[in-house]
């Protein structure tokens, strides 16, 4: 993969590279809202910020990556953005654990389709956990600005 591709990777286990752009990244996301996550400074991706809300599927290889629950497409990329903050494309190993991921779960899936079984699950809207209201002083805040903390007894 070229140095300036990310990876998209969709529920289906199917996967394939965009550019390195804003563009690319909602393309690789189908046009959807979107919001990022970080793993560590190596493992990051861009998710359906809705994904839970609109009925988008669990995405299994995407999951696996992140250690936790995602649903729809996402565009896996590097932790950590350059120093102008633009994002980066994912290292090698990044790239080959997501794609060993993504193939794993396509041939587990086909498996299941050929003994006619679905096993995507769709997220229930229903059940999205409601938002987290975070109230902060001006000093909690300047923290949380600068090191993405919110200090102890902070969290309501």
């Amino acid at each position: 993969m070229p140095n300036d591709r990310l990876l998209a990777v969709y529920p289906d286990g199917t996967y394939r590279t965009v550019p390195c752009t804003y563009a690319g990244i909602k393309d690789g996301l189908h046009d959807a809202v979107f919001d990022y996550l970080k793993l560590d400074d190596d493992v990051g991706m861009y998710i359906d910020d809705e994904g839970m809300l609109n009925g988008g599927v669990f995405n299994v290889p995407a999951s696996l990556l992140m250690c936790r629950p995602i649903w729809g497409p996402v565009v896996v990329c590097h932790g950590e953005p350059d120093p102008e903050g633009n994002t980066l494309p994912p290292d090698i190993e990044l790239i080959q654990s997501a794609v060993a991921l993504a193939r794993t779960w396509e041939f587990i899936r086909s498996e299941a389709i050929r003994l006619g079984q679905d096993i995507d699950h769709v997220a229930n809207d229903q059940t999205v956990p409601p938002p987290r209201i975070i109230s902060l002083d001006d000093e909690a805040f300047e923290q949380y600005l600068t090191n993405g903390t919110i200090p102890e007894g902070d969290d309501q």
